[in-house]
């Protein structure tokens, strides 16, 4: 999966990362993130600011109480790979 690079990103990386992501990335990052591991999550969430991050959690949590198919999250992944 897309997301499991950042595993093996620095701090600085990934926080150069998000900002590509932008705002207008968000909706893929959270479908990519509900199929990915804790730790993927975690270095993501460490690297943002403690309102986005929040606001990152918040999205998370209202995405995951509707039926999400793999096949959505691995779109929303690939969607992500043009800004490593």
């Amino acid at each position: 999966m897309t997301l499991e690079k950042i595993k093996h990103m620095g701090d600085l990386e990934i926080q150069s990362w998000l900002k590509k992501v932008g705002s207008q990335g968000v909706p893929e990052l959270v479908m990519a993130l509900m199929g990915a591991d804790g730790d993927v999550q975690a270095r993501i969430l460490k690297n943002m600011s403690p309102l986005a991050g929040q606001m990152l959690k918040e999205q998370l949590k209202k995405a995951g109480s509707r039926p999400v198919s793999p096949t959505e999250i691995q779109k929303s992944a690939a969607a992500l790979e043009h800004f490593f």
